[in-house]
């Protein structure tokens, strides 16, 4: 059984994290904790919170 094909795994590719700046380790580590902790807002609320600005792009506005 070829894993990497059957996967889709590339078992000799850095992992992305390794690619990312120190301050983008950093974020990512900080929204986990936080995740941990339940600080976090709903994907529902923040699709709620954002859609204003969707509709005003597309000419509407909504309160």
């Amino acid at each position: 059984m070829d894993l990497e094909k059957d996967n889709g795994f590339n078992l000799n590719q850095k992992d992305w994290f390794e690619n990312l700046s120190k301050e983008e380790r950093e974020e990512i580590e900080t929204g986990l904790q936080q995740a941990e902790a339940n600080e976090f807002v709903e994907h529902e609320e923040v699709m709620k919170r954002f859609s204003k600005y969707k509709a005003e792009k597309n000419g509407l506005r909504r309160k």
